[in-house]
């Protein structure tokens, strides 16, 4: 059987709104059809504070977070002031885009991430938590995949949602890496 999926459908539930057990697709919020990603706030002008940047972001995502994750309190979270600063210097950069995310991680984690932002293993002490398959670097899951996060976190329900300043480059045409396929990768 090969399956086709119409561009304008939901790769998630194949256009049919519905996961299995008749619960409504979180990708395309039950419609069927795919949903286009709203524009994040600051994409032409660096906010002026971070707090402005979470208000933003919550704005724009916090809608199809919560249909994905219902149930859920969304809370600013508090982090270091350097972590504040270096990510409102990387929304400066040409050509970065903010890009939601979810992080998930052990509980003891937590007061880390939030002191000193996400790390990649081998830096400021962090270690290797859950392999590294493909290659050394900070794991996130996109919106309508929040269960590949959640399973990182084995210990609490909780999961980071997480603003990524994303300065990948779209490949022109997709190389292999090991057995997968590559279109798109961060020039640092």
């Amino acid at each position: 059987t090969i399956t086709v999926i119409e561009a304008d459908l939901c790769e998630n539930c194949k256009g049919t709104g519905c996961l299995y057990s008749r619960t409504p697709c979180t990708a395309c919020l039950g419609t069927g059809k795919v949903q286009p990603m709203s524009p994040a706030p600051f994409q032409k002008e660096a906010p002026k504070s971070f707090q402005d940047l979470q208000r933003g972001f919550l704005q724009t995502y916090g809608k199809r977070i919560k249909a994905e994750l219902p149930g859920v309190t969304l809370v600013p979270t508090r982090v270091g002031s350097h972590v504040e600063q270096g990510f409102l210097r990387s929304m400066q950069q040409e050509d970065v885009q903010l890009q939601p995310a979810y992080h998930g991680t052990l509980r003891k984690n937590f007061d880390s991430i939030q002191a000193n932002g996400l790390l990649v293993p081998g830096t400021g002490g962090v270690t290797v938590a859950n392999g590294n398959a493909h290659g050394a670097g900070i794991y996130t899951a996109k919106l309508g995949a929040s269960h590949l996060s959640k399973a990182f976190s084995k210990d609490s329900k909780d999961i980071f949602v997480c603003a990524v300043a994303d300065d990948r480059s779209q490949c022109e045409k997709g190389h292999q890496l090991g057995s997968l396929t590559l279109h798109s990768e961060s020039k640092d």
